[in-house]
């Protein structure tokens, strides 16, 4: 034996509206229908479902996330004959194939690129008949159980690989939305592990006895409902006006014959016995029928029914008679309260069976205080907002006003201290007066859009008043059903006078992230003075909420006209966005913070254009006086910095165009400030235009002065000229020589300096008084 464990059962047996196909595993893996599926009686399973073959399926929903590798999947199918093209009976689309039905009755494993392997030979899955098939998923191996019998194995293929948003379970249809199936399905089941042949006939057998062996036993159902077709009856002092009807139903594939019995209905002579307990009817009820074929007779707290007539009418497999009750009321002592209804029927048989059929049913039943007058002068809604943040993540708290409308008369509310309740809840006593609070909630695996409260969230929801008094007890919280509930009753006797009000507030309530409105429920019950009241206060479930003079996104508590906390973003960056303009696939703008700094990011490839239509903008200041000002009493007003994944021979760089111009760039390198002109990239130096430059060091081949330009050798002799140490030739450039000093003394103890007289290109010119003064190097 194994042990693997149940995920999944679908008894496909009803539709819940708005909850699709419920999942009786306990795990909450609630199928979503697709198309209009529709469940239709079945001889086997009481009810199933039928699909169309066009575009009905039942999915798990892909929040449910995928099933596991290792699995058992379960089905029983009754299929119509497929097309040529095949029908799929389910795929487990991240675990393995889809299990595909041929025209020839045969199984296929079908891969989503369209690889195939038999599952199982031609004429295995007939039409007109209910087949059960199995498919276990061991880590090497994939076996096909047809009648709970292995009819073939192959090597497990490679798991697919389906998007995201694929469905975690289909059943009647394939993965890609085509080959519907035709047909009825029923009991599909979902285990993590492989189950042994064994185990899979114990479901088949469980599958086929659960409903045959209780019908068998128990063929004929009822219910006891009021004219409002609910399972309530009420207490008045006029019970006439409330008839109740007794339904009674064959629940059985065989029709029920009631034995002919002479007579009236007594204890002794009925086919159908109703039993009250005791303290549950009133004294003063007087029941009566006056359906026809009917008799009728009411002990203490009992009534007995009798189909008269030689051949009293049959009750047809599903089919069902009626008799309308009149008279009956039920006792005030208890005031509200639930209680049960016992059915007894005999002297019923199957058609052609002489064996008696007899047995009893039970059905849950509510007393509802009609007494008293029946305009409560109540109004119960929400005060201080009637909105919740539907985020799934913020506590909410909501103000719940329970008032009193009426001008001169008070509304008596009996305390525990003035109660004297049965001790089964059923019998005489007076229940002290309770307020029931409740809402719907919306477990994980469930979309209920009418819920207030998440399942994880539910037992952080709180009611309680807003300043503890000890004239009421701490309020009693249960979950019947799918709702959370409070009971609250007022420990001595108290009023609501005219005008006065009762507030309660519930705290910690935590909606789901969906829109729309969600309904409290607030039932007053075992007034003195009044019939129960039943109340219904409406909340909104939104993403933001408004104040008298603000609106709030993410918060109840704005703090600006608009207020937007993303607490769920606080790590995220410009990619993101607390608040987007835009479509998000185009041209949009994005605001957004992060736990260390807050942003403004255009997107789309698009750039942000800040006052594209003139003004200015100031940075540091309310009073720009340019298109850009930035105030600041910092070292550094502006930082302009070039990525490590910059170019490799960038720089940071500050462009300057004039429109229909030139442009002029600063870049700064390792080496210092470069001025260039034209576009980027181009090395050209451009020029500097200033009436003062003062630096530390200019380097530059050449310095022009007005309109001389002095270079690195003309600034040298100027620096040895200043120094002291300039050393000159003189020479003449027509004679190509220097002057020279001769041995000729003019007699005053100098000598006499000379050159040639005449030029060489024309020596009838003299030229020995144009000179050249040259530095000795």
């Amino acid at each position: 034996m194994t042990t693997a464990g149940p995920l999944l059962h679908w008894h496909l047996d009803e539709l819940v509206e708005n909850a699709g196909v419920p999942d009786s595993s306990g795990n909450r893996l609630n199928g979503a229908a697709e198309g209009d599926p529709k469940n239709v009686p079945d001889e086997l399973f009481g009810s199933c479902l039928t699909l169309d073959g066009d575009a009905d399926a039942v999915v798990l929903p892909a929040a449910a996330g995928p099933l596991p590798g290792v699995h058992t999947l379960e089905l029983w199918v009754d299929a119509d004959p497929p097309a040529n093209d095949g029908r799929t009976l389910a795929v487990l689309p991240f675990a393995g194939p889809a299990l595909v039905l041929r025209a020839d009755g045969s199984l296929r494993h079908v891969l989503p690129d369209g690889t195939e392997a038999s599952a199982a030979p031609a004429g295995t899955v007939l039409p007109g008949r209910w087949q059960h098939i199995a498919v276990t998923a061991g880590d090497d191996e994939l076996t096909v159980h047809v009648g709970g019998e292995p009819v073939t194995r192959i090597p497990r293929p490679d798991k697919p690989v389906p998007g995201e948003d694929t469905p975690a379970l289909i059943v009647g249809r394939g993965l890609s939305g085509t080959g519907h199936l035709a047909g009825r399905v029923a009991h599909v089941r979902v285990y993590g592990g492989v189950l042994t042949p064994e185990e899979i006939r114990l479901d088949m057998a469980e599958d086929e006895a659960e409903l045959s062996a209780f019908v068998r036993t128990y063929p004929i159902g009822f219910e006891l409902l009021n004219e409002d077709e609910h399972p309530v009856l009420f207490i008045d002092d006029a019970p006439g006006d409330h008839p109740m009807t007794v339904r009674l139903t064959n629940a059985s594939r065989d029709e029920v014959v009631p034995t002919p019995s002479g007579g009236e209905a007594g204890p002794d002579n009925h086919h159908f016995a109703l039993r009250f307990r005791a303290g549950v009817l009133s004294g003063g009820s007087v029941p009566r029928t006056e359906t026809a074929g009917w008799s009728m007779s009411a002990g203490t707290d009992t009534i007995y029914l009798l189909l008269t007539g030689e051949q009293p009418p049959s009750i047809r497999p599903g089919g069902s008679l009626t008799v309308t009750l009149l008279g009956l009321n039920g006792d005030g002592g208890g005031g509200t309260r639930g209680t049960r209804v016992e059915l007894a029927y005999r002297r019923l048989a199957y058609l052609g069976d002489p064996q008696e059929l007899t047995g009893t049913r039970l059905q849950a039943l509510e007393l509802v205080n009609h007494r008293g007058r029946k305009e409560l002068p109540l109004h119960v809604d929400f005060v201080d907002g009637d909105s919740v943040l539907s985020d799934g993540a913020t506590a909410n708290t909501l103000r719940l006003r329970i008032a009193n409308t009426s001008r001169d008369v008070p509304v008596r509310l009996r305390g525990l201290d003035e109660a004297t309740p049965a001790a089964d809840g059923d019998g005489t006593g007076t229940d002290a007066t309770t307020i029931v609070v409740s809402f719907e909630v919306q477990e994980a695996n469930e979309v209920r859009e009418w819920a207030l409260v998440t399942g994880a969230a539910k037992d952080g929801a709180a009611l309680g008043l807003p300043v503890p008094s000890s004239t009421w007890e701490a309020p009693a919280r249960s979950f019947p059903g799918e709702r959370v509930q409070w009971r609250l009753r007022p420990v001595t006797s108290t009023q609501l006078e005219p005008g006065g009000r009762l507030d309660l507030l519930l705290t910690g309530v935590i909606a789901p992230p969906s829109l729309g409105v969600a309904n409290v429920y607030v039932d007053l019950v075992n007034l003195p003075d009044y019939v129960d009241g039943s109340f219904t206060a409406t909340v909104r479930k939104a993403p933001l909420l408004f104040s008298q003079t603000s609106v709030g996104i993410g918060t109840r508590d704005p703090k600006a006209r608009l207020h937007i906390l993303d607490p769920g973003n606080i790590s995220n960056n410009a990619g993101a966005g607390t608040l987007v303009l835009g479509p998000i696939t185009g041209t949009n703008l994005r605001l957004g913070y992060h736990g260390d700094y807050t942003w403004i990011q255009g997107h789309g490839q698009r750039p942000l254009a800040l006052n594209p239509l003139g003004n200015h903008v100031g940075i540091g200041t309310t009073t720009p006086s340019s298109r850009l000002t930035v105030l600041s009493g910092d070292a550094v007003q502006i930082d302009v910095r070039q990525g490590a994944t910059g170019p490799a021979n960038g720089a940071p760089t500050i462009l300057f165009t004039r429109e229909g111009g030139w442009r002029h760039r600063i870049e700064a390198r390792a080496d210092g400030f470069h001025l260039k002109t034209g576009e980027p990239g181009l090395d050209t130096l451009s020029g500097l235009s200033a009436a003062r430059v003062t630096a530390a060091e200019v380097v530059t081949p050449a310095l022009t002065i007005g309109g001389v330009t002095i270079g690195e050798a003309e600034l040298r002799i100027l620096k040895r000229l200043a120094a002291g140490t300039l050393t000159l030739k003189v020479f003449n450039p027509d004679r190509n020589e220097y002057l020279f000093s001769s041995d000729i003394n003019d007699g005053a103890g100098r000598r006499s300096v000379y050159t040639s007289a005449l030029s060489p290109t024309d020596p009838t010119i003299p030229h020995f008084r144009v000179w050249q003064l040259r530095e000795v190097t």
